[in-house]
């Protein structure tokens, strides 16, 4: 007979290293940093040990069990659908007193459940100490440390999930008298075991008498801080991470120093991939003129050379060329967010985003919308503001996804040094940060502003990212891309080869050619020429065809060299500068107007996105290009 399923949760507070232990024992690809809000519902893993079968949840953090976020909302309802054969409560031993709160809950709530006090290296590195055993002993249920980036950690909770621990004698909190009296006369409800039983007369009791919700809840921390005296010590020391902050929250500092952080950050990703995109922009022009010699040589047809070479190659030569860029920016990226720096700006950012009524939570979808503007739509989930969630699910369509963010970069690579490039980044960025302006101003004619939560997150200590989630998280967003352009590019690189090269004659004969002075008109108002526009309509179903159709098209006229040297010479820098600024804000792909439609349930709010999108990005580029001829 085949043994069942065991069902295993991960409960913790936000940023206590949920998903890194989740990701160890399952192998699962769960996004992580070191920042909260990353999980935003449950995540079910099935795995095998031992010759048994596991179901493991991670869920999303949340302080309590209570109503009063998405994020509690989202673990509520699936306890309430399943009930777990053991929950692994995980632990922020940098913050044991306030974690224990939730994990009284979860021992009033289950009888099985294992405690993993997590960051352990960094609680000793800060003067804490904890004692273990006596812990445990108090509590009643297995008590582990772990480093959630360590092997051992995950060796360590499988061996503590999968022995026989048969007594296990859950903590409860001692309450008042009267509150003791009020739990027993409760109504009785049937549950499997007597825990359960009692979790729903407290809640029952806090629901009917506010007065009495507050006297369990002064009890549970009470007892937390009783726990905490007995088995933690803490020598005080000023910690590194207080160092820092002294200077990166500043009031008058933390703003400079955030924009000198990210112009590093584009600096270095300039400096750095700029050799190697044309390194690979020179190999891929070798292989087409090899392609062309060998196949004349085989005296193969012309069509078909024309089709491997110019269309293929050169496509998806384009599309490669930004490669470094995307993995260089996203590696020193997730640098800056492992290392706990992102919440920093997310806190910057909550006085400037307060001028126009937001907070600084909105930030924080938007860093989920740096690799895919879908993620930052379901990311904004953890909003609880109706129209907060509004603006933020508009919003992240024009937060850079890795696509359009690999074209930005290397088209600013291509006409700018360096330095200039940097700033140009930034300048974009700023523009992007502008249109969320814009947006919370528009989205209020249409919904009104509720009262915004206030910004509470937890700021975690700084730490050296661990390289091997450094490298899994850049490996993840390059193999994405590499994926799209197995999926799309191709196909599109063809397409685009057909328009260009038939009818077959002069080039201007094209049906590309013909397409592109049809539309020139409204090019020349935003000073782009028709090779742009049609780059620009290409790029409406997936971003990245942008850049391989300008290869395309170009290669099919008759240029030659690497696609960046190509550009330069029949690009101007303005009409580049302004491309990227349309380029940026226009329509968002289909996955994001979808993904809108999913999250509203309603075809106007995801049609409104791309009519939008498509005003508001002409009228940038209008701006853009008649304010660069009076300056430059």
């Amino acid at each position: 007979m085949k043994p069942p399923v065991t069902t295993v949760a991960f409960i913790g507070n936000p940023n206590v290293g949920k998903s890194a232990l989740f990701n160890a024992i399952t192998g699962a690809g769960q996004v992580i940093g070191n920042w909260c809000g990353k999980t935003t519902e449950a995540c079910t893993v099935r795995t095998r040990y031992n010759a048994r079968e596991f179901d493991f949840t991670d869920l999303p953090g949340i302080y309590g069990f209570g109503h009063s976020s998405t994020e509690e909302l989202a673990v509520d309802k699936y306890l309430h659908a399943k009930t777990p054969d053991l929950i692994v409560a995980v632990v922020d031993a940098l913050n044991l007193e306030r974690n224990l709160y939730l994990v009284l809950e979860i021992l009033e709530r289950y009888e099985k459940a294992i405690i993993v006090l997590n960051k352990t290296d960094a609680a000793t590195a800060h003067g804490i100490e904890i004692n273990l055993t006596k812990l445990a002993e108090i509590l009643g249920v297995p008590v582990i440390s772990t480093v959630a980036t360590s092997h051992n950690s995950a060796a360590c909770l499988w061996q503590t999930i999968t022995s026989s621990q048969t007594l296990w004698t859950p903590y409860r909190v001692n309450y008042p008298p009267d509150i003791e009296q009020a739990i027993e006369r409760a109504l009785p409800e049937q549950y499997s075991h007597p825990g359960m039983a009692r979790w729903q007369k407290i809640k029952a009791v806090e629901k009917a008498d506010e007065e009495k919700q507050t006297a369990i809840i002064s009890a549970r921390y009470a007892a937390a801080n009783f726990i905490t005296a007995c088995c933690h010590h803490h020598h005080a020391t000023e910690s590194l991470t207080d160092k820092i902050d002294y200077w990166a929250l500043h009031r008058w500092a933390g703003i400079p120093i955030m924009i000198a952080v990210f112009a590093l950050l584009f600096f270095f990703t300039f400096t750095v991939s700029r050799p190697l995109s044309n390194l690979i922009g020179e190999t891929f022009v070798y292989f087409g003129s090899a392609v062309h010699n060998i196949f004349s040589a085989l005296k193969l047809p012309y069509m078909l050379t024309s089709l491997v070479a110019d269309g293929l190659l050169n496509g998806i030569g384009a599309a490669l060329g930004f490669l470094p860029q995307i993995a260089i920016f996203f590696l020193i990226y997730n640098i800056i967010q492992d290392s706990g720096y992102i919440v920093r700006v997310a806190i910057l950012t909550d006085r400037l985003m307060s001028l126009i009524g937001l907070n600084g939570k909105i930030f924080i979808p938007l860093i989920a919308g740096y690799s895919c503007n879908v993620n930052g739509i379901l990311a904004s989930r953890i909003l609880t503001s109706r129209y907060d969630r509004m603006v933020a699910m508009l919003a992240s369509s024009y937060a850079p996804c890795s696509a359009r963010l690999g074209v930005m970069v290397f088209m600013a690579s291509a006409f700018f040094p360096s330095n200039e490039a940097t700033l140009v980044m930034l300048c974009l960025l700023a523009i992007s940060l502008g249109m969320m302006a814009v947006i919370a101003f528009l989205t209020r004619f249409f919904i009104a502003p509720e009262d915004s939560a206030v910004f509470m997150t937890e700021i975690p200590v700084y730490h050296l990212p661990h390289w091997r989630n450094l490298l899994a998280a850049t490996l993840d967003r390059t193999l994405h891309f590499l994926k799209r352009i197995r999926n799309i590019i191709v196909y599109s690189s063809i397409i685009m080869w057909l328009l260009s090269s038939f009818p077959v004659g002069s080039f201007e004969q094209t049906y590309i050619a013909r397409i592109g002075q049809i539309i020139e008109p409204l090019g020349s108002l935003l000073g782009l020429n028709w090779q742009l526009i049609v780059a620009l309509i290409a790029g409406i179903p997936a971003k990245e065809s942008a850049l391989t159709t300008l290869g395309v098209i170009y290669n099919a006229a008759g240029s030659d060299g690497g696609l960046g040297q190509v550009l330069t010479s029949h690009i101007t820098p303005l009409a580049a500068f302004t491309f990227l600024i349309v380029y940026m804000t226009y329509i968002p792909c289909l996955a994001t107007v979808i993904t809108i439609y999913q999250e509203t349930k309603n075809w106007s709010v995801a049609i409104c996105s791309v009519y939008g999108s498509i005003f508001l990005s002409i009228l940038l580029g209008i701006l853009s290009y008649n304010l660069g001829q009076l300056f430059l």
